[in-house]
């Protein structure tokens, strides 16, 4: 079971991110980044987490811009702000 399936989301975005420094081009780690990043943004759905959440989003789409969750996420983000 993985630190992802674990729910342990800051170990798995710190693996992620060490596997995406040590090979740039290793797309499992960049599509597990950008899961991890949406899945902790998800946590942070009231509006005084708003920022950190939008944050969060946008890092899972520079990873993977076909992440879906993460621009329905941004937008429900952005809709709690309004």
């Amino acid at each position: 079971e993985t630190y992802l399936e674990q729910g342990k989301l800051d170990d798995a975005i710190e693996y992620f991110n060490q596997s995406v420094e040590l090979n740039p081009a290793n797309q499992t780690a960049k599509l597990g980044l950008s899961e991890a990043y949406v899945k902790k943004a998800d946590q942070m759905t009231d509006k005084t987490n708003a920022n950190g959440a939008i944050s969060l989003y946008n890092e899972a789409i520079k990873f993977n811009p076909q992440n879906a969750a993460a621009f329905a996420g941004l937008g429900a983000t952005y809709e709690t702000l309004e």
